[in-house]
């Protein structure tokens, strides 16, 4: 869920919170969502034109003051030409 779409994301999330006690309107949000990925699933993103290589950079900044010590920790991920985390 993490990795796909922020609108399946969303509504997963949401969804989850009910788990326990699924009303029936809960249950037509789960179908919507379902039949929302069922009629996308065609869909993808496409690294063509560029060599398929995932490359990784990160950044990680240490404050020397003890008393105001904090980490700083930043990364990204690419494939092809196209930033994907």
């Amino acid at each position: 869920m993490n990795c796909t779409r922020p609108d399946i994301t969303y509504a997963i999330s949401r969804l989850t919170r009910f788990t326990s006690n699924l009303s029936n309107d809960h249950g037509i949000a789960l179908l919507r969502v379902i039949d929302h990925i069922y009629n996308i699933k065609e869909y993808a993103l496409r690294y063509e034109k560029y060599p398929h290589v995932l490359e990784g950079y990160s950044d990680t900044n240490w404050i020397i003051d003890f008393e105001k010590s904090k980490l700083t920790y930043r990364y990204i991920f690419t494939l092809g030409d196209a930033t994907i985390s």
